[in-house]
């Protein structure tokens, strides 16, 4: 389904988590993209819910230096512009932690960027509810994905 929501030339989907196998950490991944594109600026987006936790990952301080973090808001349950709603480790992260996107102008790694972006107020559940009600949504997904859905009836 991905694969079809993102028919564009210009993304890729990449399945090494599934084809590894087993546990899957970030930073193996991170890591094994590194290598295979070692000349281009890797980014990780996460939602601000996992900001709270990012610390405690494995090899947290390994991933910062191979990459910059850019968190998005990836509902309501926290507010980009209150940062004490989530437990975050403030003496870790507060010094690499800015609102400001010029922080990627320097070309290193360790960052992490609060995005302000605009929520999408809608969640898989209701997207299924609605297939499995035969209501309309094609104001919420890519339509060449509202067509493989309906067409192979996966909801």
């Amino acid at each position: 389904m991905l694969e079809i929501a993102l028919s564009d030339e210009k993304y890729h989907v990449d399945d090494r988590e599934i084809s590894r196998g087993g546990v899957s950490y970030m930073i193996n991944t991170i890591e094994s993209i590194s290598k295979q594109f070692p000349k281009d600026n890797l980014y990780l987006i996460i939602g601000l819910d996992v900001l709270a936790n990012v610390d405690k990952w494995d090899r947290f301080p390994e991933i910062l230096s191979l990459c910059n973090i850019i968190v998005s808001n990836r509902g309501n349950e926290y507010s980009m512009s209150n940062l004490n709603d989530i437990k975050i480790n403030k003496a870790s992260l507060s010094s690499i932690i800015s609102s400001d996107p010029a922080i990627f102008h320097s070309g290193s790694y360790g960052k992490i960027y609060l995005e302000k972006t605009t929520s999408v107020n809608i969640s898989s559940t209701e997207l299924r509810s609605k297939l499995k009600n035969k209501e309309t949504i094609s104001n919420l997904l890519p339509s060449q994905l509202e067509e493989w859905l309906l067409k192979n009836k996966v909801y």
